[in-house]
């Protein structure tokens, strides 16, 4: 693939259907990605992000949903003083999307489950295969790990006639009874190895290396190897630089769909409230664009309206942990559409994320410059003595 001519293509259709004008300023990687952090001894303060709390809706912007989606939270905030959601929560759910007749799907899945069975929970959420192949998939030998899962089977909307592919974040409200019993969770993809993961030491950093403030809503670890388009997630960007060696999480703008981490209370408002408006596009053009560039936008608004976060320099959204190893992407790209009809696979992305903006403009990343990515970590970095590693605990 001539990498120069897709992306002169993908900016092309993006001012096509409407993309931002901020495009193509800058590279893909600044010259020095090293220079964009300070030295360990140094404060950098915060810039002034925009106060996304109170939305507005005028006569030309009436498919705005921002409002109502953030009426829904103050509704979540109300249903918590009278439901205790505090100790009897468990720690993590992890959220798997697998095809169940792939050998290698499986494997993965049973070394992931025998690594993190002893802290976490998993959900396995189907999007393909028999009934056979469901079975051979849910029914793990080892009674421990058995007891682990708390759902598996095919989800419903993956037999919806004349698609061939259902795109992941469809499948996303398999998990909503499950959500509100756990503080956090992960989804991934099943072509992601934990197997060589620090899972603690990922959520301790989560939780403690922007102490004092809260802990970040969402949350992203690094890649093994450069399969990513953006290099932010590559575990050599962080890890091959002696400039960075005190960097354990950076704020950031994008958390991509391979395997992000959220606050759960969060994630079940995000599906049930913000997503149900762009599922009928995404199910039409086949594509799980979309989401990711819109939740790290909305999460200061949730958080002012659930967690009582009164401004939004009084936390960060979201952020990559890097000061942990990486998981391993074994890049097995079980999506059809991307290895067989690449060009319609982008144009229907952005399709889709045009559908997402018109619905809730306040909230987009600007994911589509690059440099605006890189330059947004100059605000707010965690360094590592600054963040005691606290095990499982205190997640709130």
């Amino acid at each position: 693939m001539n990498w120069l001519l897709l992306i002169t293509i993908f900016i092309f259709v993006l001012h096509l259907i409407g993309g931002d004008d901020q495009i193509g300023k800058s590279s893909i990687v600044s010259e020095n990605f090293g220079k964009l952090f300070p030295n360990e001894s140094e404060k950098v303060s915060a810039q002034k992000p925009v106060d996304l709390r109170r939305p507005s809706v005028s006569k030309k912007r009436r498919a705005n949903k921002e409002i109502e989606a953030l009426h829904h939270a103050k509704r979540l905030k109300d249903r918590l003083r009278n439901v205790s959601l505090g100790s009897h929560r468990k720690l993590l759910l992890i959220g798997v999307f697998m095809n169940a007749t792939s050998l290698t799907a499986r494997d993965t899945l049973y070394g992931n489950l025998q690594k993190l069975s002893y802290l976490a929970d998993f959900a396995i959420i189907i999007y393909d295969g028999d009934e056979k192949a469901i079975s051979s998939a849910c029914n793990v030998n080892n009674t421990s790990i058995l007891d682990k899962i708390v759902h598996c089977r095919r989800a419903a909307i993956s037999y919806s006639p004349g698609h061939r592919v259902i795109p992941k974040p469809l499948l996303y409200p398999e998990l909503i009874e499950y959500l509100p019993n756990y503080k956090k969770t992960i989804l991934m993809d099943e072509d992601i190895s934990l197997q060589d993961f620090n899972i603690s030491e990922f959520l301790s950093i989560w939780e403690c290396a922007f102490y004092p403030l809260p802990p970040p809503l969402i949350a992203q670890g690094l890649v093994n190897v450069n399969t990513q388009f953006y290099p932010f997630v590559h575990y050599d960007t962080w890890h091959l630089s002696s400039n960075l060696s005190s960097v354990i999480a950076t704020a950031t703008d994008l958390v991509e769909q391979q395997m992000p981490a959220f606050d759960s209370l969060f994630l079940l408002w995000f599906i049930q409230h913000v997503m149900v408006y762009t599922r009928s596009e995404s199910l039409r053009l086949e594509t799980d664009w979309g989401p990711d560039g819109f939740w790290c936008g909305s999460v200061r608004a949730f958080a002012h309206h659930v967690y009582e976060v009164k401004k939004p320099s009084e936390m960060i959204p979201c952020i990559i942990v890097v000061g942990t190893k990486p998981f391993h992407h074994l890049n097995t790209r079980s999506l059809n559409t991307k290895k067989t009809k690449f060009g319609k696979y982008v144009i229907a992305g952005l399709k889709a994320s045009a559908s997402w903006k018109k619905f809730f403009p306040l909230w987009k990343t600007n994911w589509e410059d690059p440099s605006f990515l890189e330059t947004s970590y100059q605000y707010s970095y965690g360094i590592r003595r600054e963040c005691p590693y606290l095990q499982f605990g205190p997640i709130r």
